[in-house]
Formats: C-alpha cells, structure tokens, sequence
C-alpha cells in the first residue's frame, strides 16, 4: 500500500500544475485519483463512508445552489461563474481518502487552506481570475497524505479531544 502512495501524490501534482497553468484540470486525472484512494485506503474505510461522503459533498453543492439563488434572487447556475466542474469532480475523487467524520473536518481545513493560499498569493501581487480551488486543494492533501503516512494514528476528529 506505501508504494501506492507515490503514484497518488504523483497524480495531485499533475492537477497542481495543470489548475494553476491552464485553471483547469483534465478529467482523466481523476478516475486513477479516486481508485488509487480507495485502494490506498481500503483497509481504513467502508464502502459507506465513501457514500457519505459523497452525499456531504452534495450537501454542500445543493447548499451552494440554494444560497446562490437568494443572493441572486434568481437560480443560477454555480458552475457558470462560481465554482467548475473540475473542482466538483475533484471533491467526488477525493471522497474515498478519510472516514464521513475525518472527510468533513478535510473538507473545511482544505477549503479554508485554499482561500487563504489565495488571499496570501494575492497580497504577493500574484493575480488570479479565479481561484484554482482543485490545485489548491491538492497541496494540502499531498500534505495531510504524507503527515498521515508518517503519523498512522492521525486523525482530525482526535484533534478535538
């Protein structure tokens, strides 16, 4: 299982690069990210915590849907201007890396991460149009990956306690 790891990480760096050159991601990408994950945490997981998962992520998506209609007053469609299908894709690849509870406090952490890399690259004079969440978001996860291979008892939900 360690020597999937690499491949893995490989493959976050190849979204890194691509949403940060091109602010996309290309699809085939996430296919071997989301298998490589669930094999990588095959061991750790069940097929209901990624199912859950997925469901938070859709959560999450429909409460964007729903504040963007009365912030607009009309419905709107966020993959339009607010957020891309990469980056959908992406949150739906990742969801088989931590348990429901661990993949919330993930989600939270990487996000926040990824809108203050932003304001940081921004107040460096770097300009972005749009914030390349996936690429973003990758680099805490090759992070929180590597801290948690080398600290196999990790977890965000023991942070609390």
């Amino acid at each position: 299982m360690q020597l999937l790891l690499i491949p893995i990480l490989l493959i976050l760096g190849i979204i890194i690069y691509q949403d940060f050159t091109s602010r996309s991601i290309h699809w085939f990408t996430l296919p071997p990210l989301f298998i490589g994950l669930t094999i990588y945490t095959f061991d750790k997981l069940s097929f209901q915590d990624i199912i859950f998962n997925f469901l938070f992520i859709i959560v999450i998506l429909g409460s964007l849907v729903v504040y963007l209609r009365f912030r607009e007053g009309k419905w709107v469609n966020p993959t339009k201007s607010f957020f891309g299908w990469g980056d959908i894709l992406f949150l739906f690849a990742i969801t088989p890396s931590e348990s429901t509870r661990d993949f919330m406090f993930l989600f939270i952490i990487g996000t926040t991460f990824s809108l203050l890399l932003t304001l940081t690259l921004r107040l460096m004079s770097t300009k972005f149009d749009v914030i390349p969440y996936a690429g973003m978001f990758s680099i805490f996860i090759i992070s929180h990956l590597i801290y948690s291979y080398m600290n196999p008892n990790f977890s965000f939900v023991k942070l609390l306690n």
